[in-house]
């Protein structure tokens, strides 16, 4: 449960109607911070906000939380990720590799990552979230309403931009060698959380991105609370698997090897 100071941070930010918030990419205003009251279903803003929080790692605290997450991979096996922002799904939908260029640009190498996260609006009604692991060489779909068939559509989406992304940035450097990815297994978890309710598809979807995927269903309300605190104040210095940690880059090269 959060502190009698964090409550008290958390009830501030609800009342206060001209709070907002900005990071880099990202804000987040009264309105937005509306949604994560008990019942609400959550937004772009919201979601993109906590993305962009893993993204924008930077001073003296998060220096100190990149140092605690790389002890934490190293003595848990935690992993090396990029969690892309609510957008990026939809535009790879829609318009393939060439439609993302710039943002993936931004990123960097994305083939040095253990797993790549997306969010995913299904029909503006449903949260979900998928997840290139690099390192076991498979599509993975993690749904809090299991009992949909988006998987196999978004499986291809995902696998003709990875290939195109590869052939764009590392194909070169590796003479000319393709990424195959037809003998990638394609994994849908019917094991995690399922939402007992038509409206927490948004939280349950970044928790799974923040590898929370196995806390209990009741633990809802206290993660709305905390992702309101965390929009709200400077807290930022939890240690993150989101950090990124140079020694534990996945070479490229192994992604060819079979």
């Amino acid at each position: 449960a959060l502190t009698p100071e964090q409550q008290a941070v958390v009830q501030q930010a609800l009342r206060d109607r001209g709070f907002k918030k900005a990071i880099t990419g990202a804000e987040a205003t009264h309105r937005n911070i509306q949604r994560l009251q008990p019942g609400k279903w959550l937004d772009d803003e919201v979601i993109n906000f906590h993305m962009n929080t893993f993204a924008n790692a930077n001073g003296d605290e998060v220096k100190a939380a990149k140092l605690a997450a790389r002890r934490a991979r190293q003595a848990y096996g935690y992993w090396n990720v990029h969690a892309f922002i609510t957008g990026m799904y939809t535009r790879i939908e829609e318009g393939g590799h060439k439609a993302v260029a710039r943002w993936t640009k931004k990123v960097g190498d994305v083939f040095v990552k253990d797993r790549l996260l997306f969010p995913i609006n299904r029909g503006q009604s449903h949260w979900v979230c998928a997840c290139i692991n690099l390192r076991e060489r498979r599509f993975e779909f993690y749904d809090s309403m299991a009992g949909g068939s988006w998987e196999r559509e978004a499986a291809e989406h995902l696998s003709d931009w990875l290939v195109s992304e590869w052939r764009a940035k590392k194909a070169a450097a590796h003479g000319g060698r393709e990424l195959d990815v037809s003998g990638w297994q394609r994994y849908t978890c019917r094991t995690n959380p399922q939402q007992r309710n038509g409206y927490d598809c948004g939280v349950f979807s970044v928790l799974m991105i923040e590898q929370l995927s196995r806390r209990d269903p009741k633990n809802i309300p206290y993660f709305r609370q905390r992702m309101i605190y965390e929009i709200s104040s400077e807290y930022r210095a939890r240690p993150s698997v989101f950090s990124a940690d140079p020694a534990s880059h996945l070479p490229a090269a192994q992604l060819l090897d079979y």
